[in-house]
Order: C-alpha cells, then structure tokens, then sequence
C-alpha cells in the first residue's frame, strides 16, 4: 500500500512539470520585435565604415529567411552576421561608398526568439557620409600677430580624421618652405614647426583633400597666416636719458603741447630734450642750425660738429617737466623739413648722401642715430620716389644692409602722414611699415599750409615713441 502511494505521487509530479512546461510553451506565441537600430532610419552622414546594430524586445537566434543590406541601384552587399542575446550585429565586409543610400531589409523568419517565434519583416534607410570634415578651431588663430617660437599649430576638426593624398605646407612671407612634424589624435591635428623666427609672417595652407575623415571625404582648401613675435623690448629706459633733436618749424611744432606733444610723451618716457634750430651754431658763428636740408647732413656729422651737438643744453620749442641729468646727448635725432620731400627725377643723390653719413655712426657706437624723414608737403609732385626713397630707408635690406652696428634707427615721419592708413609703428608684435593702398601723394595731415597739422603730428607722436624705446633697448642690448 505504501509503494503504490509513492508511485501515485511520483507519477502527479511528472505529469504536474510536463503541463506546466507545455503551459509555459504555449503561452511564448509573440514575435521578437526590433527596439532599436544603429544607424537609425533615414538617417545621414553615416561613416562608411559603420557597423549596424539592432537590438531586439527579447534574446534572438537564426531563422531560416535571409537578411539582405543593398545600395540604391540594387547592389548587395556582402557582410558577416553576428547574434548575442537581443542583439544582430551586421558587419560589412569591406567599407560602403561614400554618399549611398543603403536599405536594410530583415525578412520575416530570419531572425526568431528562443521560442521559435519568427520576425515580421523590417525595413530601414541609412545615407553614407559624403561631407568633409570642417575646421572648427586653429591655434593660434587665423591672422594672429605677436605667437610664440615655440609653438604647436593646434587644429580640431567636426569629426575624426585621417591623412589625405595632397600637402600640408607651412611657408615664410618671403616663399621659404617650413618643415615640421604631424600628428593625429581624433579630430585634432597638431604640427609642430623646426623652428621659426621673430617678427616673421607665416602661411599655412591644406590643400584640398590633405585630410580626410574616416570614410574618405577630404578637407577643402584653407588657408591661415600668423606673424610671431619679435622679442622687441618696448619699455622705456629706467633713468634719464638726454636727447638733441635737430629740427626746424615741423620738429618744433611736433615737439609742442598742444600739437604734436611729442615733448611731453618724450619726458614721459625718460627723455630729457635739447634742440637745435634756426641760428643755432656749433662753431662760433657757423650757424649750422639754419642748415638741415638733406645735402647738408654731411656738414653736421663730422667730430667738430657732433661735439657741440653732444654737449647741447638749448632747447626752444618745448620746455621739459623732468630734470637734466647732466652729461652729453646720448640720442641725436635729425630731420629736414617738408620741402626735402620733393626728390626731384631720381633718388641716387640722396641715397649717397645717406650712405656718406654710416661712416661717422659706425665710429661712435656709443651714440643712438635717429633719422626722421622729412615730412610731405601738402601735395608732393614726386611722390614715387619719394615713397621709394623712404622704403629704402627703412628696409633692413636698403640703406643699413651690411651696417653690423646697432646704433641707427629710421623713422618714416612721411610715411606716417601720407595716408590715415599708412603707418610706421609697434603693432600686434611686430614693427609694421606700410603705405596706404589708396597713396597718392597728397597727406590728409594738413591745414592750409605745408606744415603736419595736429592731428598728423599727434599721430606720428604715439607710433614713434614706442619705435625710440625699441630702438634704445637694441642699442644697450636690453
């Protein structure tokens, strides 16, 4: 009696599992369905090299129908499959064409839960990319002034890149290729330039199709410069240092408050000045001051004559608010008036001239020489040349190419007031000398007569002081 009960009981368990399995397969009757996919539908700029993933309500296995993935024209694509859990990976075996519409199309049956419950039939659109990546930032910037020698170009791009087919070229204003080294991390490129020099303009150019991103597209064709710094010292000297302008009206007016107030700014910046002008005499007599024309500058820098001139205590058109420190002029600067802008047919006797006087610089390097063009008349019939001549002047590659002395500066005073946009000046870093496009000889520095006006001397006031104390820190190798 007690073996037949066991036997009963054993046999309810039995049929008990067996319906509750049966049960439980009875009521898994609905479909896997997608939950999501990657690329979505309809969707752009996907990378060529993507895989696609979808993801299902529930774990999945192989059915017995077929996936295909085709290009707009109807092209299959092969690829691998890969199931894990809930999710079908599609691999393409090689990367899809830039630009394509694909569709993706799951036939019902080929994928099925663990069940045996097949899909319905799933359709999805994607568009390769066939956009190039785009600059969204460079360091330094584009068209930026006073950079570091030692920088590294920074660039980041709207997405990952890759190294194109064309050239990345880092030149010098004057066409002298830069070499550098290159490297790609994501969307950044960094470039880090051999070496470069102060107060030098540099181009960097991609050329179209240097870069590229992950699926081929290449960069458009851009184009950046940068000018670094020059190192220049423009602070001015710590104690007193005395100066000897030789001048006539136009210096006197430029030296005046309330005209050119380059007096004051001169005493602001530690400059003590002595004058020469009209009736002014080195030798007893000789009344040099009334003589500043260009073809008179020989006359003056001669050691009889600069004596004189280093021990000059007058002044006239300014009176200083700073004390004398005592001692010789350090600083001479000289200047004719406007009639010297008018060159005449040629700017050879001139330039002798000029070349004459860097004998006596050179052998007294322990004074600063400082030449100030003579400024325009209101309207200068030469202006070609006159504008020739003062580049020549200014150039490191005109009137003092080969001069090795320190002791020199020119300042274009009539380039400075040819044009409101015409500048001879401190700028971003660097020393900018440059003539208005629109030159044409006529100053807009004028007020009825051939004198700068105010507004001119003011001008030229404010860029050329910084020049002077640039100028005095080579000089002392400060």
């Amino acid at each position: 009696m007690k073996k037949q009960f066991i036997f009963v009981s054993a046999l309810i368990f039995v049929f008990l599992i067996i319906g509750t399995v049966s049960s439980a397969s009875a009521s898994d009757t609905l479909q896997p369905k997608v939950k999501s996919i990657n690329p979505t539908n309809n969707s752009f700029n996907v990378p060529t090299y993507h895989n696609l993933t979808i993801k299902f309500t529930e774990p999945v296995k192989a059915g017995n129908n077929y996936i295909t993935l085709k290009n707009s024209k109807g092209t299959s694509v092969q690829f691998k499959k890969i199931i894990s859990g809930n999710t079908l990976t599609i691999k393409p075996t090689s990367n899809l064409s830039r630009g394509v519409k694909y569709v993706l199309y799951l036939h019902t049956g080929c994928v099925k839960d663990l069940s045996g419950n097949n899909i319905s039939i799933f359709k999805s659109c994607f568009t390769t990319d066939s956009t190039g990546p785009k600059l969204t930032s460079i360091d330094p910037v584009k068209n930026a002034f006073n950079v570091n020698l030692n920088k590294t170009i920074s660039l980041k791009f709207t997405e990952a890149i890759k190294f194109g087919n064309n050239q990345i070229e880092l030149v010098k204003s004057n066409g002298a290729h830069v070499s550098f080294t290159k490297m790609i991390k994501g969307n950044a490129l960094y470039i880090k330039p051999q070496s470069l020099s102060s107060g030098t303009k540099y181009f960097l150019t991609f050329h179209t199709n240097s870069l590229k991103d992950i699926s081929g597209n290449g960069v458009a064709y851009y184009k950046s410069y940068f000018v670094t710094s020059s190192g220049l010292n423009t602070n001015h000297p710590l104690s007193t240092v005395k100066i000897c302008f030789i001048h006539h009206s136009s210096g006197g007016n430029w030296l005046s408050n309330g005209n050119g107030n380059l007096g004051a700014a001169l005493n602001r910046n530690n400059y003590y000045v002595t004058e020469t002008d009209y009736g002014w005499s080195a030798e007893d007599g000789d009344n040099l001051g009334d003589r500043t024309d260009t073809v008179n500058w020989p006359e003056w820098f001669k050691d009889r004559k600069m004596s004189h001139v280093y021990q000059n205590n007058y002044h006239s058109a300014y009176t200083n608010t700073i004390g004398n420190p005592g001692g010789e002029n350090d600083i001479i600067i000289f200047k004719s008036c406007f009639p010297n802008s008018k060159v005449g047919s040629s700017i050879d006797d001139e330039k002798e001239i000029y070349n004459s006087l860097k004998t006596y610089f050179a052998a007294h390097p322990n004074k600063l020489f400082v030449l100030i063009t003579p400024p325009g008349e209101t309207q200068v019939s030469s202006y070609k040349l006159t504008k020739d001549l003062c580049n020549w002047l200014v150039d490191k590659d005109g009137w003092l190419k080969g001069y090795t002395g320190k002791n020199v500066l020119v300042y274009d005073f009539y380039g400075t007031l040819s044009e409101t946009n015409s500048h001879h000046r401190y700028y971003n870093g660097v020393i900018q000398h440059v003539y208005a496009s629109d030159y044409d000889g006529i100053s807009p520095y004028h007020d009825g007569d051939d004198h700068p006006n105010a507004l001119g001397n003011q001008k030229a006031t404010n860029e050329f002081i910084t020049l002077l104390n640039i100028a005095y820190n080579r000089w002392k190798n400060l």
